[in-house]
């Protein structure tokens, strides 16, 4: 048995070290039993190959113990949700630096900060884990009550119902961003611009109150371009060039607000349709502010990591490393350069950006890159090649049709590559990916459930999207012409 079948894979992404050791810190030193009223602690945490691992024991200890919580009280949901959001405003509020000071402030002080910083980013880590366990419960209750009222057999009136039952209650920052956006280009025509004209950029700049929104557009939503501390904030260049790819901005626009609107009344209808019970109906508002709280609490630390960027290219700065190089370091080498301890060599941060994996325990955690590595990966294993397929099943997450050619990204720096029309295949989708999914005639994963970021953010621009397939991305390769039948949940190569 290979040692990687004793951990259960929590999610795949690309990460640089310091935000993949702040997730694994945020999982084994947070407390549990303080923060989540759950007694439980995670022993062991590793990030290999882009994915994050924890052992599978303590895993499913874990989200026994929630249910087993919330059959004894299902209020239990709505207060982890209160905890949460409490939580997401202590990051941020940790994040809240004054940039301009920086410079005149001491080593330690900056060490301060960071350490501050730092300690609420770990106090989110059962909020990360709670919502494998949550989801699984809530979603069973809907379910179970949906084949009482309509049956099984009904496939898809089962399936419209559950999908309009467990959408987010609210919207995301990538819906209101895509929202003020469209806002912003229909205002631009309203006014008499061409879209096309090639001197736009410079034409509007003489309307002041027009290119103020624009900046301050751009500058509101910089960091949904930066996830684990990888990429570079939006720009005002990558404004422009985006409106160029946006057609028909009117249409898309109403579309949206349209579906917004339709999703809250369809809610309230399979709700009044069906007669579901006051109690069944807690569970339904519960799961609906959950799944908008799965994204949410992941957009809160993203921001919260962009937010103190400023503080690590300070402290870059004074030690001769760049941004980038500063985030392949562990926290305590950054607290080390900060209190006069080792620097770390160029060499050795070159390595860990080639790739790297960390291996964590409550007493150590341990960075390996280079031969060391690949040694590791010989005894991790490797997951199995699936034979050819040309039809295969996941469960769907935003309905539709969609059928293209496949683009694999299962590396974020791929992402740009992606163009218009494409059926986007990955592991599982983070917010990052968010340009490419703009694109995508569909969206097809490996990983995740009703509450994951694929499901929340296909519905959210209207994608076809069918998840949890578990072999996409082994079955398919880019170039492949497949068709992705949202509707029964079907991926056929052609």
């Amino acid at each position: 048995m290979s040692e990687y079948q004793n951990w259960h894979r929590l999610v795949a992404r690309k990460a640089a070290v310091l935000p993949s050791e702040n997730i694994m810190m945020g999982y084994l030193h947070a407390s549990f039993k303080n923060l989540l009223d759950v007694d439980c602690e995670f022993s062991g945490f590793n990030y290999i190959n882009y994915g994050a691992y924890v052992r599978k024991q303590d895993f499913f200890a874990f989200v026994s113990k929630v249910q087993e919580k919330v059959k004894k009280d299902p209020k239990f949901i709505r207060w982890v949700i209160k905890r949460n959001y409490e939580q997401c405003e202590k990051l941020l509020k940790a994040a809240k630096i004054n940039t301009s000071e920086l410079k005149k402030k001491r080593d330690k002080e900056l060490e301060v900060l960071l350490q501050k910083y730092i300690d609420e980013f770990h106090n989110m880590g059962p909020f990360w884990a709670v919502p494998f366990a949550v989801e699984k419960i809530g979603t069973n209750v809907i379910s179970e009550e949906l084949k009482k009222k309509i049956g099984e057999e009904n496939k898809d009136k089962f399936r419209d119902h559950f999908l309009i039952l467990t959408s987010p209650s609210k919207e995301g920052y990538v819906g209101r961003e895509q929202r003020e956006f469209l806002q912003l280009i229909v205002e631009i025509k309203k006014l008499g611009y061409s879209l096309d004209d090639p001197k736009l950029k410079m034409v509007l700049k003489k309307n002041e109150g027009l290119w103020e929104k624009i900046n301050a557009h751009v500058s509101n939503y910089a960091w949904l371009n930066v996830q684990y501390m990888i990429g570079d904030p939006w720009t005002v260049d990558d404004f422009f060039l985006r409106l160029g790819h946006t057609p028909n901005p009117e249409e898309k626009l109403k579309e949206q607000e349209e579906s917004r609107a339709n999703t809250e009344r369809d809610v309230q209808e399979v709700i009044k349709k069906l007669n579901l019970s006051k109690e069944t109906v807690e569970v339904v508002d519960a799961i609906r502010e959950y799944v908008f709280l799965r994204t949410h609490r992941k957009d809160i630390t993203t921001l919260g990591d962009y937010k103190i960027r400023p503080l690590l290219v300070e402290i870059g700065r004074r030690f001769g490393f760049s941004f980038e190089e500063i985030t392949y370091h562990l926290v305590e080498e950054i607290y080390d350069l900060l209190l006069g301890g080792k620097k770390l060599k160029k060499a050795t941060i070159k390595g860990r950006m080639d790739d790297f994996a960390i291996l964590a325990n409550k007493k150590s955690v341990k960075v390996i890159t280079k031969k060391a590595l690949e040694d590791y990966k010989k005894v991790w294993g490797e997951d199995i090649i699936r034979e050819e397929i040309k039809e295969f099943q996941g469960e769907v997450a935003s309905k539709g049709y969609g059928k293209g050619k496949v683009r694999l990204l299962v590396d974020r720096k791929l992402i740009p590559s992606f163009k218009q029309g494409e059926i986007l295949v990955t592991t599982m989708t983070t917010p990052d990916f968010v340009p490419a999914m703009r694109k995508a005639a569909a969206i097809v994963t490996d990983e995740g459930g009703i509450l994951c970021h694929a499901a929340i953010i296909s519905r959210e621009l209207n994608k076809p999207c069918v998840i949890g397939t578990e072999i996409a991305t082994k079955v398919l390769k880019t170039g492949d012409l497949v068709e992705v039948d949202a509707e029964q949940g079907i991926v056929r190569k052609l």
